[in-house]
């Protein structure tokens, strides 16, 4: 397979995660041949390149909106033609080059997401009103929004890792629907924009991404695959691999609305933590970047003992 020319890896960081890129990088560097990789950061950072690889920018001030929390959603005007794209508070944990493969010779235009087994068992029986809420938004703002939405008919996928082809989304379209979603929440839901919102209609760009796929992409079906990470909120125990998913399963973790690890071995219990303090050693070692990694240590000793200051004084108000 040629994949290292055809399907590029999207990492969208924010200034809060970018030791955690660090570390993404460092096992995607491990984990795959691919070296097509561009960065998505906060704008502030200027330069044209971040951790040794070009960073994604777009020009147009329509594109550019797309900001805070649907920033990812850039990374259809990037330059790339097929992509995976991964959230920064993530890491490789087995071989990524079967997906890329597979990536490279799918008929365009394709969406793949993760499916979690165990989410979806909830989903299949009967518990469809939690998941949604947790995953994707309001159900009766969504409503008041489109009201031919049929939010209980598509389980819906997590924005953190997916993969798809540039062509999934007409991109005007999903700029004018994506304005007109922006107008709607503010008013429904006034006092904070939407692109800074987990509440309200969407559940940030999760929910919108799931809405405007199922809703506004009608050529393109969501190619599932079962449990392509873990969730580092638990030590998942994943169903015995078929054939189909062997290949995939488990390929990578993602910290997402849980503890994450730092270079200090605090907190405890964060599963795999140890594998994403020796990538992130890995990656400042071979960029020689000893002073960013002291500086990841002191931001973690900052973010440790404010939220132990603030447990302490939780107990002493109960």
């Amino acid at each position: 397979m040629h994949h290292t020319n055809d399907v590029a890896i999207y990492v969208t960081t924010t200034r809060a995660d970018y030791r955690h890129a660090k570390a993404l990088i460092a096992s995607i560097e491990a984990r795959s041949s691919c070296r097509r990789i561009w960065i998505v950061p906060d704008d502030d950072h200027r330069e044209p390149t971040m951790f040794g690889y070009p960073v994604w920018r777009p020009t147009d001030p329509r594109v550019l909106r797309l900001d805070g929390y649907y920033k990812k959603l850039r990374v259809f005007w990037g330059p790339a033609e097929r992509f995976m794209h991964c959230d920064a508070d993530q890491l490789a944990l087995r071989d990524l080059d079967p997906l890329l493969d597979r990536l490279a010779t799918l008929p365009r235009p394709f969406f793949l997401a993760n499916l979690s087994t165990r989410v979806h068992d909830d989903w299949q029986n009967g518990d469809r009103r939690r998941v949604f809420i947790h995953r994707a938004g309001d159900p009766e703002l969504l409503r008041k929004f489109d009201a031919t939405y049929d939010w209980e008919r598509w389980f819906p996928f997590n924005s953190g890792e997916f993969s798809a082809s540039r062509d999934a989304v007409d991109q005007q379209l999903l700029l004018d629907v994506y304005e007109e979603a922006s107008a709607r929440h503010a008013e429904l839901t006034p006092g904070r924009p939407m692109m800074r919102s987990r509440d309200g209609m969407f559940m940030s760009d999760q929910g919108f991404l799931n809405y405007f796929i199922n809703r506004w992409c009608p050529a393109v079906n969501v190619e599932w695959i079962e449990n392509l990470y873990l969730w580092g909120g638990l030590e998942e125990r994943l169903p015995p691999a078929s054939p189909e998913t062997s290949a995939f399963r488990g390929a990578l973790i993602h910290w997402a609305g849980c503890n994450r690890p730092g270079p200090l071995p605090v907190p405890t219990g964060v599963p795999h933590a140890r594998d994403w303090r020796r990538y992130h050693r890995a990656y400042c070692r071979s960029r020689g970047d000893w002073r960013g990694f002291l500086r990841d240590v002191s931001e973690q000793i900052v973010r440790v003992t404010r939220d132990f200051v603030s447990g302490v004084k939780r107990r002493l108000v109960r």
